[in-house]
Order: C-alpha cells, then structure tokens, then sequence
C-alpha cells in the first residue's frame, strides 16, 4: 500500500469511521486532494461522485480563463508598450481558423469568440 496520497481530487473512505448512523445510511465517503482548510466528508458516494465532477469541471474552467486572460494581457502589453488600439478577432476561411490581435475596433479574446460564434465575422 502507498504512504502518499495520489495527485488531484479522489473519493476515499476515511480510515477509523466509527459513527454508526453514518455506517447505517452509507454516507462514508470523503473526497481528498482538496486544499489544507477544506473537508468533505460524510456524504453518499454518489454524493462524492458529483461534487467530484463539478470540483473537476471548475478547475477545468479556471484554466480555460487562465489562458484567455494570459492572450489579453498580452494585448495589453502591447498597448501600453506602443500605443496602439487594436484587439482580437476570430478568422475562418477555407483552410485555416485564425485568431489574430490585430483587429479594430479592440476586442477582447472572449468578445472575438463569441461575436464569431454568433455569425458578426
């Protein structure tokens, strides 16, 4: 048996349960992996399991925004650096997607994407 937790979230059962009316109605379950401060436990594993996919979907979406902000920071740099006003706008032709920063009027990455998932190319 491993003396190390594995990495990112996991269901576990808590080792030395003794409440009985836990035993009783199943609820047996914690997920680990969480930051220091933060316990859950006590609950069904189907319980476990959803608050597991959503913890998951959150990290996932935290990334995603991440990297959108790091783009439009890049911008930014850009602006402040030479002056200029331009933003992002999302490119389709018959070979190639292109996301590029040098569009007028400035837009953010997000405002590109979605002006070009609603047909504004």
């Amino acid at each position: 048996m491993s003396e190390r937790e594995p990495d990112g979230l996991y269901i576990y059962q808590p080792f030395g349960m003794q409440d009985k009316m836990q035993w009783k109605t199943q609820r047996i379950y914690a997920i680990g992996g969480l930051p220091m401060t933060t316990t859950i436990s006590g609950i069904l594993k189907r319980e476990a399991e959803d608050i597991l996919a959503l913890l998951l979907r959150t990290a996932e979406t935290n990334s995603d925004k991440e990297r959108l902000d790091y783009l439009d920071s890049l911008n930014q740099k850009l602006t402040d650096k030479y002056g200029i006003k331009y933003g992002w706008k999302l490119d389709m032709n018959h070979n190639r997607v292109a996301l590029t920063d040098s569009n007028n009027p400035p837009l953010s990455v997000r405002d590109a994407i979605d002006d070009f998932r609603k047909g504004l190319r």
